[in-house]
């Protein structure tokens, strides 16, 4: 009979095993990225106070190994012991069991999802990445705080990128409005620089009289 269940179970758990091959790395990495930082922190700390670092060492191999446990716990469930299974575990409901490590589901998404959504803006503005949707999302996210605050407006515009204007009709349409105003400014300045003082007016004026 047990090898009647197992043969039963056995498709459900290569079901799981592929869902986990895909679906695991997006919690793996984060996690791992954690581990790295804490770890790394923790040694410089302890090179100031010469402490140990057994424990970050230890939350380090176990996110280094957090994947490959992923398979192993899945491929354990083939293996089930009716021994070891307390009074606990017989009692246990359907929706118990369900909820008993929801807590820790939820914590391992919400960290998970920082981090990725951190890593695609970070890259995005890098330009590692062209991500349309962290564009769009930026571009929404200025537009509705533009409404309480002008002055994230002009930096949403500061921020877009400026392209450069090709169009040669264009071009010659802006030096024509620009340089007809730029040159009455310099013909304005010139007459008020060479503008004689109001004494070597006043005896020019007399002198052409006498003549």
């Amino acid at each position: 009979m047990r090898i009647f269940a197992q043969i039963i179970i056995f498709p459900f758990v290569i079901f799981a095993a592929v869902i986990w091959l895909f679906v695991g790395p997006i919690f793996w990495i984060p996690l791992l990225g954690k581990s790295v930082t804490i770890f790394t922190l923790a040694v410089l700390t302890s090179a100031i106070t010469n402490r140990s670092t057994a424990n970050s060492s230890a939350n380090l191999e176990r996110a280094i190994l957090y994947y490959f446990e992923g398979f192993k716990a899945i491929l354990r469930s083939m293996n089930i012991d009716r021994s070891e299974k307390t009074a606990g575990d017989e009692n246990e409901s359907l929706i118990g069991s369900i909820f008993s490590n929801l807590a820790s589901v939820f914590q391992m998404m919400a960290f998970a999802s920082v981090f990725w959504i951190t890593m695609f803006v970070f890259m995005h503005h890098l330009g590692i990445l062209h991500l349309q949707f962290v564009a769009d999302w930026e571009k929404r996210l200025f537009s509705s705080l533009a409404v309480s605050s002008p002055s994230v407006s002009t930096a949403s515009k500061l921020l877009q990128p400026q392209t450069p204007t090709s169009d040669p009709n264009r071009l010659q349409a802006q030096l024509d409005k620009r340089l007809p105003s730029e040159l009455d400014a310099f013909r304005t300045r010139r007459a008020e620089l060479w503008k004689p003082p109001a004494g070597r007016r006043d005896s020019r004026a007399r002198h052409d009289g006498e003549d």
